[in-house]
């Protein structure tokens, strides 16, 4: 039997700014006026029926950003990030953020998209987000989770497994009081987050 049920995260988009040139510049990352140079949206293999996000596009060297870009910015028209998509190291080490927009489309992450990513440090979420099994399980290196106006319903399992033993859990403009403690304690009791994590303010 599988113990590793299917549940759902739901937060409100707030407050990230939208990439205009390529290495996409974003002025800033949740409350923060912290710039980031994201990967372009044309390195990414987008299937257009139904915008999931499938991975990076075969045969694209994305080694021209080294040094250039440090950011992944989920493209707004991506609804749903496929099984797996980016699992295994798939990021290249160059890239060490993940950031959703306040305009993301995305509502579904689907199981191990982002799994043993060693290289992510950081992640921002926005918008209503259905989240399966093992996202970010095994991204030993994450140490840093902002989400944005957050109202959480339930998480999967293993969602935050085998991170970072010590990190930060930010919440930007809680809704119905749900602030970065109760994040914190949250995933923590359900989501497999290390007890050495603290909430940021």
């Amino acid at each position: 039997m599988n113990k590793k049920l299917l549940k759902s995260i739901v937060c409100i988009a707030s407050g990230v700014g939208v990439a205009t040139s390529i290495p996409f510049t974003v002025s800033s990352c949740g409350e923060s006026s912290e710039k980031i140079n994201a990967l372009p949206e044309s390195v990414y293999k987008i299937n257009q029926s139904t915008h999931d996000l499938e991975g990076f596009k075969p045969g694209i060297s994305l080694s021209i950003y080294d040094g250039k870009c440090d950011t992944m910015l989920i493209p707004d028209e991506v609804t749903s990030i496929t099984a797996g998509a980016f699992r295994d190291n798939v990021v290249p080490p160059f890239i060490n953020k993940i950031v959703f927009s306040k305009n993301s489309k995305c509502n579904t992450i689907n199981g191990s998209a982002f799994k043993n990513c060693s290289s992510i440090t950081s992640v921002t979420l926005s918008g209503a987000l259905y989240v399966h099994p093992s996202i970010f399980e095994d991204c030993s290196n994450l140490s840093s989770i902002t989400w944005n106006a957050c109202v959480v319903t339930s998480v999967a399992s293993s969602s935050f497994e085998n991170i970072s033993q010590s990190g930060t859990i930010k919440v930007t403009n809680p809704v119905n009081g749900f602030n970065s403690e109760a994040l914190l304690r949250y995933l923590k009791a359900n989501a497999g987050l290390p007890n050495n994590w603290a909430a940021s303010n």
